[in-house]
């Protein structure tokens, strides 16, 4: 018994270990990439663009939402069948993530550009910065198809065993994102913000083909296959995605709550300001949510075999290597 448990933890901290670095350097690549962003948009526009992109946020926060309900909980779903070695219940909610993923992209373009002035009324803002959060506002919502596949590789790779490449599509999205912005905002191009909503459309759709090109080329399982209990799986996808979509559509009302504040006290100082804090505090809770995302492939196995010890065990581990990442990376930003 001893020596089985022996073995259980050297299995958790190899598998763990494993996703922990692919999570955590996926989620920093993130994050970067939105700072760098930033700083290149406060680079050739000043204050004024560092503003539209402070009231846009909660755009962009609500694709990330959508994304999180469908393709990382289909992911979390998928992993409780590979738990129970049900390899076709798995085939069929990657299936109905993908068509469901389709048809809210088709939806959501659809809807958001036909409102987009009530969109620019709720965000708020007047003046040349209304007419940058426009521009960005326009070409994002063209773009957004990439921002709701990508969630389907960056998840669904986890599920496959293979979270280096889940890893290596972040850092790609992160730097050709951070390449196009400086480029089409730079007097090459001269785009002003429109270039830096181009450029993050362009970086998502791209990494998105590519993330599918691995998902049904390069692994075994995620297929489209012959759906059946659609309406049943369908609850599921949107029970497990539910927590991480919540925490995203709460930021955006969060954050648009307090872009309203501040455009109340004074929009023209302190909306620039809180939008370089914004990218700082993103960069500190990255290493967060990269190690608490490690645990999900993970979990959902252990949960589909009804294996509680092995949870409690990696999610203890979880607890002290996130505890000392964030304290370490908090002190570097400090």
């Amino acid at each position: 018994m001893e020596r089985e448990l022996k073995q259980n933890n050297f299995f958790l901290k190899t598998v763990y270990g494993k996703y922990v670095i692919a999570s955590v350097l996926s989620m920093l690549a993130a994050s970067m990439s939105g700072t760098i962003d930033t700083v290149i948009v406060g680079r050739f526009l000043g204050e004024t663009g560092l503003a539209a992109m402070s009231l846009v946020s909660p755009v962009y926060l609500s694709y990330y939402t959508i994304g999180a309900v469908i393709g990382m909980g289909a992911s979390i779903a998928g992993n409780l069948y590979i738990g129970k070695n049900d390899y076709e219940a798995y085939r069929q909610v990657f299936t109905l993530s993908f068509w469901m993923t389709a048809a809210v992209c088709a939806l959501t373009t659809i809807a958001a550009l036909l409102c987009i002035e009530p969109l620019l009324l709720l965000l708020g803002g007047e003046g040349l910065v209304k007419e940058y959060a426009a521009d960005y506002l326009f070409w994002y919502i063209v773009g957004g198809s990439g921002t709701l596949f990508i969630y389907l590789p960056l998840n669904f790779l986890k599920c496959e065993g293979k979270p280096q490449v889940s890893s290596f599509l972040f850092l790609l999205s992160g730097g050709i994102n951070v390449l196009l912005t400086w480029l089409f905002m730079s007097p090459v191009c001269g785009m002003g913000m429109k270039g830096a909503s181009i450029a993050t459309g362009i970086s998502m759709n791209l990494t998105a083909i590519i993330g599918l090109y691995f998902l049904f080329c390069r692994t075994e399982n995620t297929r489209l296959v012959k759906m059946c209990s659609t309406i049943r799986m369908a609850g599921e996808i949107l029970v497990c995605g539910s927590p991480n979509g919540c925490n995203n559509l709460l930021n955006a009302l969060k954050i648009l709550l307090i872009n309203g504040m501040i455009l109340r006290i004074d929009g023209a100082v302190y909306l620039p300001v809180f939008s370089l804090v914004k990218s700082v505090s993103d960069l500190a809770t990255g290493v967060c949510i990269g190690v608490a995302s490690a645990l999900m492939p993970i979990v959902g196995v252990f949960l589909g075999e009804k294996d509680g010890g092995s949870i409690r065990r990696v999610c203890r581990r979880a607890m002290r290597v996130g505890g000392i990442l964030t304290a370490g990376l908090s002190a570097m930003i400090a």
